[in-house]
């Protein structure tokens, strides 16, 4: 009877194979969780945008109130923040630099969120000029967008989140 001699392993040469297979299982594991790492140390953006469609006070106050504290909140998280504040309809009294109750306001808010965006509805303010007949003067650092309801689903459609003031 012809016994073939089965391959006998002994631990000095299993521990080479049995090393280079626990590397290549961690490389495995190190790439594969890779990129949960890369994004967890990069700083989060964020993205907001107040609108504000009346001439109530009290909804232009929190569009003000709200930029702050939200910029206030993820510069605490050590995490970045995009603000925009669309004024539409009659909440553009709010950025009219005739008619703005809270022009000093709005000025704070620009020293204490630098990087926010003011944008007032182009339709609305041409209709504000023919009803009025004259040109409406801007408080500085306002921009006209030509529909304050395209700016609002462009941002949407663009992962901002909505809050209406």
């Amino acid at each position: 009877m012809n016994k073939r001699n089965p391959i006998k392993s002994s631990p000095s040469t299993l521990a080479p194979v049995l090393f280079a297979l626990a590397i290549a299982a961690m490389l495995g594991w190190a790439s594969a969780i890779a990129p949960a790492f890369a994004t967890q140390s990069k700083p989060q953006e964020h993205k907001v945008v107040f609108q504000v469609d009346s001439n109530d006070v009290t909804a232009m106050k929190h569009a003000i109130s709200g930029s702050i504290n939200a910029a206030q909140y993820y510069k605490s998280k050590h995490e970045g923040i995009s603000i925009e504040i669309v004024a539409n309809a009659a909440g553009i009294e709010m950025f009219r630099d005739d008619t703005s109750p809270l022009k000093d306001a709005i000025a704070a808010l620009r020293t204490i969120v630098p990087g926010i965006t003011l944008s007032m509805c182009g339709s609305s303010k041409a209709i504000a000029e023919q009803k009025e007949g004259h040109p409406l003067p801007l408080i500085e650092g306002v921009t006209v967008v030509p529909y304050g309801v395209g700016r609002l689903i462009d941002l949407e459609e663009h992962g901002w989140a909505y809050i209406h003031a």
